[in-house]
């Protein structure tokens, strides 16, 4: 487990000498007194945390075929208590998933507290799985708030009709999604953090997901299928945040049918993009998955650099 410090935490080790019967002393180097405090306070509320998390997260006996679904729960703990529980999101970047009658996997955060948050990998039934990677954030930012919205067939009559049921061209079903707190200028980032299809017959797959409107008040996220994609369910993970000129977002896409599509070995493309901001700070994660052959075992890794 990683767990890299990447907000605007300040030093606390400070040394300094002080009045203690003065209200606003002065410290050595001219600073107040009750501007460090104030610094260590606004440090304290922007403190954020980021990590990648795999390879080797799933037990054995995931591997094997079952007619049940499976879970297994894990723990990350932060590095520094935070002062109030953090917002968390989780994002898939990697999986190896064997070929069955069902393919999925799907994770989310079950307990979150200032210390740590607990992460559930659930295996739907049916499916099988030998590995996972995902990465992470946490953070008390003011200006940050994190939700997951689940489509799933059994409970939404739109995924039943339009996403499982077999058909040719594109499918779509859009759900609407309040943002968690006020914020002023909102825009989204929106990954995937799981997925599950129904590969009976071994069907190809395409899913992808994406803001197709950001209000005020709301986000529209746009779920879509392709081809004889049967898609059981997914969960999308939402990180709602305020817009400003310091925050730069960065889609990077695949050569559409290149190098990444044929072959039966091990194969890798390289895309590069530039951002301005600090790279220090950035987050990677997977939004789409864009025709997985999966009568063979799909494995996917995503290598931030």
């Amino acid at each position: 487990d990683q767990q890299v410090p990447t907000g605007d935490n300040s030093d606390d080790s400070n040394d300094y000498t002080t009045d203690p019967d003065a209200d606003n002393t002065e410290l050595s180097d001219g600073t107040k007194e009750e501007d460090l405090e104030r610094q260590k306070e606004e440090a304290a509320n922007t403190l954020t945390f980021t990590g990648r998390v795999g390879w080797n997260l799933i037990p054995a006996g995931f591997s094997t075929p079952s007619k049940y679904s499976r879970y297994v729960d894990q723990t990350i703990k932060f590095s520094e208590a935070f002062k109030k529980i953090p917002e968390v999101a989780l994002f898939l970047t990697g999986y190896s998933l064997p070929e069955d009658d069902n393919s999925g996997i799907v994770i989310y955060p079950i307990e979150i507290t200032p210390e740590y948050f607990t992460y559930r990998i659930f295996v739907p039934a049916g499916a099988r799985a030998e590995a996972v990677r995902f990465s992470w954030m946490a953070t008390v930012r003011p200006s940050i708030a994190v939700s997951y919205q689940l489509i799933d067939f059994t409970i939404d009559s739109d995924v039943d009709n339009i996403l499982l049921k077999g058909a040719t061209g594109p499918r779509r079903i859009a759900r609407t999604i309040k943002h968690p707190s006020a914020l002023r200028n909102p825009n989204v980032v929106v990954g995937l953090s799981g997925f599950s299809f129904d590969k009976t017959y071994k069907f190809d797959t395409y899913l992808n997901v994406e803001a197709v409107e950001v209000t005020p008040d709301d986000v529209t996220l746009e779920f879509m299928v392709k081809g004889d994609t049967k898609l059981y369910g997914a969960v999308a993970c939402i990180i709602h945040y305020k817009e400003s000129p310091f925050q730069d977002l960065l889609e990077l896409r695949t050569e559409l049918n290149g190098v990444l599509s044929k072959g039966n070995q091990v194969r890798e493309e390289t895309i590069e993009g530039t951002l301005t901001g600090d790279p220090a700070k950035t987050y990677g994660f997977v939004p789409s998955i864009n025709r997985l052959d999966l009568a063979a075992t799909p494995e996917l890794n995503l290598n931030q650099e």
